[in-house]
């Protein structure tokens, strides 16, 4: 039902909202509507009775007329008797049942309402105020009816029910209320050394979902079994006993061509790794919550186009329909969000500023948003998709193995089983140095040892030149917002590596703040993730979302044109880094001779005027055009770039019709034929993940 409180004063705005309800009524019913404010008295306690009203609504219509702003007594007071008392208190009520609020401002109210409404109405209003004039009356009731429709899911056998004097079914507003929608929410952290999934249950709560193993989280790596494929723990033993079968760190070749080393003679594409991977956790999960196809994959915020088509890729080859692709960091902060009870409840609380350091197994971000209600809107993101705890790792080995060397002459690194055992050793004494002060390490090779001691200084001394990375990172990430230290109220750490003791330390000493570790390193991604799915999902079902998120693009894109000064290729940028997603950006260049009958589009990705020090992603080429076109014809390059970080191209030459979208032709993607081939590969295998011959 609708429930529409009326502004206190009787005057022009309260003619409108008795308008707004009869109009009301006769859309939806009269038996769904209700006035309560101005047909009780002043004075009059009725919350109870007016919480036993909201506790039937499917949505709160609050009309805000600009009465309430004069409501004072002559001593320029608020009234303690007025209305706006009891407005806020249901809307405060209706809110703490997840009931959405939708404030209507009539007469003079305003938005970014100010004066003596209450903060967490001015919050609703920034995101879901209609505006009610009386000089555009009938045009401004049709739209916000229009809207309403729209948000309650209202269609004619729910209207007859309402008519009917009975309770409609439930429609998608009090199915995103209670956090459900009639698909399955997933989330999909899909990391460089382990991934997780998560769902959100009944009651929308991100809930991580165990591996067949009992395990929240899946080690990353596959191991190629003669005939099998397995992910996992079982893969992740055999690391120091079947080496050559390893595939491990796919992700960070996300883009490439194919993976760098060969398994069993055959080379395959990372992302048809990352692919099986997939496989393995989301082939778990429906064992436990029942069947699904749906799903959003996280990505780091420094990811390039090209790495995030392979993304998605990779989850259409695993047999999933990939709802949108959202960087690690800001699902992080929603998990964040989530915890500090902004979606929970959908009560405001203070505009806030989060850095999101997210150090994983083998990539690196920071990423610095504002939180406003359940807006997450991000400022600036940066970052190394080569950085992460494997290096660490790697600085042990290496030392350890030195050390080896000065003392037999022989380096473990040069047999792949030794140097598996050895990886994994100093990986868990990694672990070991972020709770101890020294850790025993020991090495075995051609029948030769050494136990290598290494204390925490020492580990920090071997590593202190990758934590200065990080620390350069996040410097430039708070110049690039704009902001300082002082600006930023939580350090947020996401990332099984932020708990080395350094990463902590750090933070503290250059930001003055002690880092919120509040959120679990390894699941607070996917949690996420599952959030953004079901804020996905109720859009696309009609529903009002529990979050709003506004991202920038991590790096510039700009398309290869020659310089008619200099006669040389330069990178002529369209979109600059960190602009607000989804966006638009268009450049006119020319063609370059005579009687030229196609037009090639090269696009990039990357900062530098030199083609050569971007990332090709592709071309456009446009064929067919018509003959005798004069030199210098213009060509208008069209780039729109979605908030998931995909980008779609259209091009128009001067004189041949309307701009058409053109397929970017990728350096290192698989064709859609690949693609299909690889998905009917992969769903071929068995339950224990048989790969079927070609």
């Amino acid at each position: 039902m609708i429930k529409i409180f009326i502004s206190y004063r009787r005057d022009d705005s309260q003619d409108i909202s008795g308008r707004i309800c009869d109009r009301a009524k006769s859309e939806f019913g009269s038996g769904s509507v209700f006035m309560d404010v101005t047909d009780i008295p002043l004075g009059v306690d009725f919350r109870d009775h007016l919480r036993s009203e909201v506790e039937r609504c499917h949505v709160f219509l609050a009309i805000i007329g600009d009465g309430w702003l004069s409501a004072t007594d002559a001593d320029g007071q608020r009234r303690l008797d007025d209305p706006g008392d009891f407005v806020r208190l249901e809307i405060s009520s209706a809110l703490s049942r997840q009931i959405p609020v939708i404030p209507v401002l009539v007469g003079r109210a305003k938005v970014p309402l100010t004066g003596d409404l209450p903060v967490e109405l001015s919050a609703l209003a920034y995101r879901n105020a209609f505006e009610v004039r009386s000089q555009k009356f009938d045009s401004d009731i049709d739209d916000m009816l229009r809207r309403l429709r729209h948000l309650i899911g209202v269609n004619t056998s729910v209207a007859a029910e309402v008519h009917r004097g009975q309770v409609p079914s439930k429609t998608p507003f009090e199915a995103t209320a209670l956090g459900r929608t009639t698909v399955p929410a997933i989330g999909i952290d899909l990391g460089t050394t382990f991934s997780a999934i998560a769902h959100l249950d009944d009651m929308g709560r991100p809930l991580i979902v165990s591996n067949d193993e009992g395990d929240n989280i899946t080690p990353s790596i596959v191991l190629f079994d003669g005939d099998h494929a397995i992910v996992g723990r079982e893969a992740l033993r055999a690391v120091a006993i079947e080496p050559e079968s390893i595939a491990e760190c796919a992700k960070r070749e996300m883009g490439s061509r194919v993976f760098s080393k060969q398994i069993q003679g055959r080379q395959y594409p990372p992302e048809v790794i990352q692919a099986w991977i997939l496989r393995k956790i989301v082939t778990d999960a429906r064992r436990k919550i029942g069947d699904f196809s749906h799903a959003v994959i996280t990505v780091p915020a420094f990811f390039d186009e090209s790495r995030r088509k392979a993304t998605q890729d990779a989850g259409y080859m695993a047999g999933l329909d990939v709802l949108d692709i959202i960087n690690e960091p800001t699902a992080a902060a929603l998990a964040f969000g989530y915890q500090q009870g902004i979606l929970t409840a959908g009560a405001y609380q203070k505009d806030s500023r989060i850095l999101v350091y997210d150090l994983g197994g083998g990539t690196f971000d920071v990423t610095i948003l504002a939180i406003q209600g359940s807006l997450f809107s991000c400022l600036a993101t940066d970052g190394d998709v080569m950085l992460g705890g494997r290096d660490w790792d790697q600085r042990l080995v290496d030392y350890v193995a030195e050390s080896f060397i000065k003392q037999h002459g022989l380096d473990p690194r040069e047999d792949l089983r030794a140097n598996g055992r050895l990886w994994r050793d100093c990986e868990e004494a990694k672990r070991t140095l972020s709770a101890r002060n020294q850790v025993r390490i020991y090495c075995e090779f051609r029948s030769n040892s050494a136990e290598v001691t290494v204390t925490r200084a020492l580990f920090d001394d071997l590593t202190m030149d990758l934590l200065q990375r990080t620390q350069f990172t996040t410097r430039q990430t708070l110049q690039m917002a704009g902001l300082t230290w002082d600006d930023v109220d939580h350090v947020l750490l996401v990332g099984g590596s932020t708990r080395m003791p350094c990463v902590r330390a750090m933070l503290k000493e250059v930001s003055g703040k002690e880092p919120n570790c509040c959120l679990s390193a390894d699941e607070a991604v996917a949690q996420g993730a599952a959030l953004h799915a079901g804020a996905v999902l109720a859009k696309r079902q009609g529903c009002l979302p529990r979050l709003t998120l506004k991202n920038v693009n991590s790096h510039s894109m700009g398309v290869i044109a020659i310089d008619l000064k200099t006669g040389q290729k330069r990178n002529k940028i369209l979109i600059p880094r960190s602009t607000p997603l989804p966006v638009s950006a268009s450049r006119v260049f020319e063609t370059e001779k005579t009687g030229q009958r196609s037009v090639s589009v090269q696009i990039v990705e990357g900062e530098s005027p030199h083609p050569d020090d971007c990332s090709l992603i592709g071309k456009c080429v446009v064929r067919g055009l018509p003959e005798n076109l004069p030199a210098r014809t213009p060509v208008e390059v069209r780039f729109h770039y979605q908030e998931n970080g995909r980008l779609t191209v259209n091009v128009r030459v001067a004189g041949t019709g309307e701009a058409i979208e053109h397929q970017i032709d990728r350096e290192n993607s698989l064709s859609p034929a690949d693609l299909n081939s690889w998905r009917q590969f992969i769903e071929s295998a068995d339950d224990e993940g048989a790969l079927s011959a070609e």
